[in-house]
């Protein structure tokens, strides 16, 4: 009985949260776009992920057309490096980041049916810079920080 109710325990919580949809530093409110373009060039800005999140998260940088493209994801309570393609800096020096929880138990999938989200503020940062993104267990407590590399 025990371990039952801390099963169900664990899935309320995981899914508390991942239901709440909100933003780093209170910008506006996001949902997963359908359009996803996966990146494959490299040579601009680096963002240093630190996931003390419950599960895995999916981080993207959005475009000037406001599409989404897949930098990579990082497990739970690892740091991983990630490389933003030159070619999607915005003109201006800009960038976006969104990051996404990633679902992985299938009745989860069913209650939550789109993942929560947060995203930053656009952040100018130059190619020679690091941005740290440390991602808490409720997102919208997360940080972001701009550093030289």
């Amino acid at each position: 009985m025990t371990k039952m109710i801390s099963r169900v325990a664990l899935a309320l919580a995981l899914l508390v949260a991942t239901v709440g949809t909100t933003t780093l530093h209170a910008d506006t409110f996001d949902r997963v776009a359908p359009h996803v373009v996966t990146s494959g060039a490299e040579g601009g800005p680096t963002v240093r992920v630190t996931n003390n999140n419950y599960g895995h998260v999916r981080v993207y940088v959005v475009d000037s057309d406001n599409r989404r493209h897949l930098l990579g994801s990082v497990s739970p309570s690892r740091v991983k490096d990630l490389q933003i393609p030159a070619g999607l800096v915005r003109g201006n020096g800009t960038v976006q980041l969104r990051v996404y929880p990633v679902l992985l138990a299938p009745r989860l999938r069913e209650i939550a049916r789109e993942p929560a989200g947060v995203q930053t503020k656009e952040l100018s940062v130059q190619s020679d810079q690091v941005i740290q993104l440390y991602l808490e267990r409720d997102l919208t407590n997360s940080m972001v920080g701009i550093v030289p590399s």
